[in-house]
């Protein structure tokens, strides 16, 4: 017979499963009307931010009004959760949140528990970056964080993510060096995407890197450089400068797909080029503003 203690905990640790399931604005209305759905609430595990799931009107007209809201809201219920058993926190805002906010959230959310971690960040000034707190990461989340996506943020990593499974970059200010010494020790990445960012004057993907078997890279351009050395790699995405593929060669990638946006041509450069870059391949999808007949 199951002790009534342990029988107590199961039933909450039902209950709270139950609670994390539900959408955040139906999980917080539940949490005023049950103290256990209270106590739930305060240590929920996922908590993902942006107009939509705050139930606010997303309106582009009224984004003071907006950044407002969300910074309140989030700052309320980032404040009243404990901290304990976050694994997952994300915020998604196309205005401008306050970066004394996000590093006040981020002391609350980057815990050594957590597992994932997204800023989706599109500020009107494109200008304007948030400098994410590396070492805060590093120091207390650096062996469980699995996921990391960043977009217009500062990013400089000193040292490796040992846990880190995938990472997505999209327009963030990182330098080669730098993703050199988050690959020094990140054995575990599986799939990594790169988008404009543009202070990465070249890529290396050194063969350390024995799990990557997906990798994105789009805005490339032609005085970036690339070195691909991932001995897994199977599946490569690519829109940029068609001459940089030929850098360092592809020689493991089975599943391939370039597109051209800006350069003309991408046809008869996979015709031309692609045997000798990528002698593996198998799937190849081609993607090409125009064509015109070379010279």
């Amino acid at each position: 017979m199951a002790h009534p203690v342990n029988k107590m905990m199961i039933t909450k640790d039902i209950w709270y499963h139950i609670h994390s399931l539900l959408p955040l604005q139906d999980a917080a209305r539940t949490a005023c009307v049950s103290q256990i759905f209270l106590r739930s609430w305060r240590c929920r595990p996922n908590l993902i931010f942006s107009a939509k799931t705050l139930g606010l009107n997303d309106n582009w007209l009224e984004r003071n009004k907006v950044i407002g809201e969300i910074n309140g809201k989030v700052d309320h219920i980032m404040k009243n959760h404990s901290g304990v058993g976050l694994k997952t926190f994300g915020l998604r805002s196309y205005n401008l949140v306050d970066a004394c906010y996000l590093d006040c959230w981020l002391q609350i959310a980057v815990t050594p528990a957590i597992e994932e971690l997204i800023l989706l960040l599109f500020p009107e000034d494109k200008a304007n970056y948030y400098d994410f707190p590396f070492s805060l990461l590093f120091n207390r989340g650096g062996s469980s964080i699995k996921h990391l996506h960043l977009s217009y943020c500062v990013f400089r990593p000193t040292g490796g993510l040992n846990c880190l499974r995938s990472l997505f970059l999209y327009e963030v200010r990182i330098t080669g060096h730098e993703l050199g010494c988050l690959f020094s020790n990140s054995f575990a990445l599986e799939q990594l995407e790169l988008t404009d960012c543009k202070e990465l004057s070249y890529l290396k993907i050194p063969c350390l890197l024995q799990r990557l078997s997906k990798l994105a890279v789009y805005g490339w351009e032609a005085s970036q450089v690339m070195e691909i050395k991932a001995p897994n790699l199977l599946t490569f995405h690519y829109e940029g400068n068609l001459a940089r593929l030929s850098d360092g060669g592809l020689p493991y990638v089975k599943n391939l797909t370039i597109a051209s946006i800006r350069w003309h041509n991408a046809i008869y450069y996979a015709y031309a080029n692609l045997p000798s870059i990528v002698p593996t391949i198998e799937t190849l999808t081609v993607f090409s503003v125009s064509e015109h007949r070379p010279d």
